[in-house]
């Protein structure tokens, strides 16, 4: 009985720390990633202070990498502080994995959109289709801390997937074209379409918020 009773408070114990420990290594990778993407940017700031179409291609590039650390923050922080699951050994690679293809899409802008920057978004959004999929799981195992949130955002799960799953795709798509044929107002199509798609992403995460707050309710 005691060993029992010794066994579940310690399985409270990784739960509760857990949320917290995340959140936190999840805000130094962002940090991280933001600082070098300040780095870069004003590395190269002084091409872009006369204005070229070229520039529209850059400026959509930075937007979409500002938007993914926003995203990739908001998202770990949501799920970590909704659900509570016991960490596994996918846990601690994920966000890392995931600042590393951050980082390959920074490394890649450039003046002319290149297929190695949508790989690394392809890769970005692959990542976090294992995240999405290593966190739903896990708190299904532990369905009696998660119960009532994951009957009102059982949708959700599926939408999250879809979308993510649905990205990739396109940018595998569209980075094997770019490889074959490109030209200046293709890269710009291609730039801005994808700087739309990071904003729209973003107001999926409100809606998706706004379905945990309900659930919480």
């Amino acid at each position: 009985m005691k060993n029992s009773d010794n066994r579940r408070e310690m399985i409270e114990r990784i739960k509760n720390q857990f949320s917290s420990a995340y959140l936190t290594l999840i805000s130094l990778i962002e940090a991280s990633i933001f600082g070098f993407l300040i780095y870069n940017f004003n590395d190269k700031l002084m091409p872009m202070s006369s204005f070229t179409l070229n520039n529209v291609v850059i400026f959509c590039e930075y937007t979409t990498a500002f938007l993914i650390v926003v995203i990739v923050w908001g998202e770990f922080a949501m799920g970590s502080m909704t659900f509570r699951w016991i960490p596994g050994i996918a846990d601690p690679f994920i966000p890392f994995l995931i600042g590393l293809a951050q980082i390959g899409a920074i490394c890649s802008i450039d003046y002319e959109l290149s297929s190695q920057w949508l790989f690394a978004l392809a890769s970005i959004c692959a990542l976090s289709l294992w995240a999405y999929r290593n966190m739903y799981q896990k708190s299904e195992k532990n369905k009696e801390d998660n119960e009532i949130v994951l009957a009102v955002l059982n949708k959700w799960g599926k939408i999250n997937y879809t979308i993510t799953g649905t990205l990739a795709g396109i940018l595998i798509i569209a980075g094997i074209f770019i490889s074959i044929y490109s030209s200046k107002w293709l890269n710009i199509t291609i730039s801005c379409l994808i700087c739309i798609a990071a904003i729209l992403y973003i107001s999926k995460c409100y809606l998706y918020w706004k379905a945990i707050n309900k659930a919480l309710e």
